[in-house]
């Protein structure tokens, strides 16, 4: 199991998280739900020790994430890739085996629908394209823990059913996914809970729970408050 403990993070001088705790269980997605400037991508990445963690602590099976980070993939948006360096599909899906040549990157990159395309340079392709390059890049790696921030946006709907099929079929083998989203309705149905975020945690529950008029009108608020709907607090460790 995935533990966040009160987890605070941002940048100098600009506090972006605030006392985050939840936890993230074999066969289960998550989805992170708020307004733009709420902490999804930050929670994500202070999760990886890419931003800094102001306080608090993550866990993975016990051992602080930081010590495991193989362990997790990381999908980072589209618009933080830098899509002119050249590079090719192959070489990018490549990285998440270290570099090596493997036959996983062929058959992964076969069952993503982007075979025909690993010699091309990654700024040649159409946002679904990419986006599955870096799917695939993930799957290769074979991480327990997945990271996804707005997988769906900017891709055709055979590219959003591909990446739906491949999270499925993840958390059916035992991932633990959690996904940042602004794709509501049937995306958002397919959690196992969402956790509406906006510098703190404001609920967490089913999604029939948590996307409620009353939640949403808090979440998305100046000044938000508090509500969680997990009855049971996430365990701590010495």
């Amino acid at each position: 199991m995935l533990v966040v403990e009160s987890l605070s993070a941002g940048y100098p001088g600009r506090p972006v998280l605030a006392e985050v705790s939840f936890t993230l269980a074999p066969q289960e997605m998550v989805g992170l739900v708020g307004p733009n400037g709420a902490g999804k991508s930050t929670l994500l990445k202070a999760l990886l020790g890419l931003l800094p963690q102001v306080s608090g602590r993550v866990w993975l099976e016990l051992r602080p994430l930081l010590h495991q980070r193989q362990r997790v993939a990381y999908i980072p948006q589209r618009s933080e890739i830098d899509w002119d360096y050249p590079i090719t599909v192959e070489q990018v899906v490549r990285l998440g085996c270290g570099g090596r040549r493997s036959p996983q990157v062929l058959s992964t990159l076969e069952r993503l629908g982007l075979l025909a395309l690993r010699r091309r340079r990654i700024g040649a392709l159409s946002g679904g394209q990419q986006q599955r390059v870096f799917l695939a890049r993930a799957l290769v790696q074979g991480a327990d823990v997945f990271c996804l921030d707005e997988p769906l946006t900017g891709v055709d709907a055979h590219a959003e059913q591909v990446i739906l099929d491949v999270l499925t079929e993840l958390r059916q083998n035992g991932a633990m996914i959690l996904v940042s989203t602004h794709h509501w309705g049937e995306f958002l149905q397919q959690m196992n809970r969402v956790m509406l975020l906006n510098q703190r945690l404001i609920a967490v529950g089913t999604p029939q729970e948590v996307m409620t008029p009353e939640f949403l009108q808090h979440t998305y608020a100046k000044n938000p408050s508090s509500f969680n709907l997990e009855r049971q607090k996430p365990p701590l460790f010495c």
